[in-house]
């Protein structure tokens, strides 16, 4: 059921219900005393029943101040034994239907329909018990009177009911539609101080508008940019925001567009924003219509910022990628760009080109590998292991092969760069073949000189050494007053500079055909030799190099067939292995040998060693 258009609520509280049913009992009361002080003969119980119910109409009283709901119906139930049990005569015959329908009433106003029910019927129940049958009120009439009057109060007590909750429902549904209303509207506003917030604290500068094209808000960027405060709500959009182009000076109505085509755009080209002072500022922008949830249209939001740094930091940016492609291009240097990835070729310059053999369009569609361009795979390895490591290359001598099959000595180096959002490398190549052959080339003479300086080194060395030990015989010769002494003086220092095992010298007596002297020295003259005789001289090295007049070497380990089989015998036998003679000349006459001998493992002599001993004969004969 709807509420009746027109229908007030009936609203009694708890202390005025009360209030009513106690002063009606009161009254009751009264007349019940009034009726037993004055009547001689009183209803028995009157007095007890009257005290009994105002003592009930007192707890009731107390039950309504604490808010017991029973409370309402229990008091007009009791109001009904008052009236059907108290009420004195003649009121109940005179005034029956009075009497009957007042419970009722009473009843209506505080309980429910079949509470009004249960009222009505005690009243007429206790005043029949009175009666006992009898009376007036009794009567088919009144009983019939009564009973339609009380089907009629249930039917209309339950319809008023119905109404008074439907009234209850939808004042419980309007204070709830009202607190949620509230709820949301407290929720919009919330959103809406949010969005202001956000708005002022956004790094871009804000506008908005409504469908005319009137500004409604500008964040704290906006009017630092326009020059504008909150005084221009409400003004037309181009006041506040005026835009032109920067080239033509042809005014830009973003937000008229934006509402005509109903979807995003941006200003295209350069637009500058002349604020409320004349300053320009060169701006990026983006617009849209504002839309609700259904798909109406508000008005427009702009958003843009002041792009003068940023288009002056592209400038420079430009300039010095136009300075870096000169330089890069026009450098005598071999420059290249690799992609770090695959080491594909992304940019050469001409120096490269001509260095390596290939057009520059070739180069850009291929790898190093694809190539061919590494001589050796294994410094491909060392190359990209540095990379690897350090993230650069720098000064790596390694070896290109160009396009002809050539191969060219290369300084590489790598610096890491980033081309168009790609990791990337630039190469640095110095054909350093023709100093690498000079270095080749320098180091071989030094090798050479050095060796040179060794060789001259060595022979000066041996020159030094020569004249020290021709300068000993000379002077032990000159200074010795004993010839054998001399000679052995002499002996010792040939073997001393020969580096001979053992030195010996010779001088014979030729009319006799025997030895006058035969002086041993050196390491091994120590050693317990048998003595040689002259025959075995003379069949040996030492009679060859007399007969010759010449110095005689025999290698160590080699039969030498100017030896007879008897020297070479004992010449095993002792264990002797090179052998030099030198013959000693007076008056164009040999008069002696000066020999030098090294065991079987011991070095051969040189012809260095020859010249010495040569040398040395020549002072021995002198002196």
């Amino acid at each position: 059921m709807n509420p009746r258009s027109g229908d007030k609520p009936i609203i009694i509280t708890q202390r005025a219900a009360a209030l009513a049913v106690l002063g009606t009992q009161t009254l009751f009361l009264l007349a019940v005393l009034i009726d037993a002080v004055f009547d001689p003969t009183p209803e028995p119980g009157q007095l007890m029943a009257s005290a009994a119910i105002l003592l009930v109409s007192v707890a009731l009283l107390i039950a309504y101040q604490h808010g017991w709901d029973l409370a309402r119906p229990l008091d007009a139930v009791m109001l009904s034994v008052l009236i059907g049990a108290l009420m004195p005569e003649p009121f109940v015959t005179m005034y029956a239907p009075v009497v009957l329908a007042l419970p009722l009433a009473i009843t209506l106003v505080l309980a429910g329909p079949w509470w009004v029910l249960g009222s009505g019927l005690t009243t007429l129940a206790l005043l029949l018990v009175r009666a006992g049958g009898q009376g007036v009120y009794a009567s088919p009439f009144t009983l019939s009177i009564y009973i339609t009057i009380l089907v009629a109060l249930v039917i209309h007590q339950n319809v008023l009911q119905g109404d008074i909750w439907l009234r209850r429902q939808a004042e419980h549904h309007l204070r709830t539609s009202n607190d949620l209303l509230g709820k949301t509207l407290a929720e919009l506003e919330r959103e809406r101080a949010h969005l202001i917030v956000t708005l002022a604290s956004i790094g871009d500068a804000v506008i908005t508008t409504d469908t005319q094209a009137r500004v409604t808000f500008l964040n704290p960027i906006a009017q630092q940019l326009t020059g504008w405060d909150a005084s221009a709500y409400g003004r037309p959009l181009h006041e506040v925001f005026t835009v032109v182009d920067a080239f033509s000076r042809v005014p830009l109505d973003i937000a008229s567009l934006v509402l005509r085509m109903q979807r995003a755009a941006a200003i295209d080209g350069y637009p500058l924003l002349i604020n409320r002072d004349g300053r320009e500022t060169p701006i990026e922008d983006s617009s849209a219509p504002i839309r609700d949830s259904e798909g109406f249209t508000h008005g427009v939001v702009l958003v843009f910022r002041d792009v003068g740094a940023q288009r002056a930091a592209d400038q420079a940016l430009r300039a010095s990628e136009e300075r870096f492609a000169k330089a890069f291009h026009a450098s005598p240097a071999a420059l290249a760009i690799l992609r770090l990835s695959d080491e594909r070729f992304l940019d050469a310059n001409e120096s490269l080109c001509q260095l390596l053999g290939f057009d520059r369009t070739s180069l850009l569609e291929h790898n190093l590998l694809e190539l061919q361009l590494y001589a050796d795979l294994q410094q491909r390895a060392e190359v990209l292991n540095q990379l690897a490591m350090h993230g650069r290359l720098r000064n790596v001598e390694l070896t290109i092969r160009t396009r002809s099959g050539s191969e060219r000595m290369m300084l590489w180096s790598m610096e890491p760069i980033e081309l168009n959002d790609e990791a990337a490398l630039l190469s640095t190549m110095i054909d350093i073949t023709a100093r690498t052959q000079a270095e080749t080339k320098l180091r071989d003479l030094n090798n050479r000189l050095e060796q040179h300086v060794a060789v001259r080194t060595r022979e000066l060395r041996a020159a030094r050494d020569r004249a020290q030990a021709l300068y000993a015989i000379t002077n032990a010769l000159i200074q010795s007053d004993n010839l054998r002494e001399a000679l052995q003086q002499t002996v010792d220092q040939v073997s001393a500079n020969v580096r001979a095992n053992r030195a010996m010298i010779v001088i014979f007596n030729w009319e006799t055909s025997s030895l006058r002297y035969c002086l041993h020295g050196g390491p091994g003259a120590r050693a317990n030799l048998p003595d040689v005789s002259f025959e075995e001289l003379m069949e040996g090295l030492t009679g060859w190099a007399i007969r010759q007049r010449s110095a005689a070497i025999s290698p160590k380990s080699v039969p030498d067939p100017r030896e007879s089989p008897r020297t070479l015998l004992h010449r095993h036998e002792t264990g002797v292995g090179a052998v030099v003679v030198v013959p000693l000349y007076h008056l164009g006459m040999v008069f002696g040998t000066l020999t030098a001998l090294n065991r079987i493992y011991d070095p051969d002599f040189t012809a260095a060693d020859i010249e010495l001993m040569n040398g040395m004969a020549g002072q021995i004969s002198i002196c």
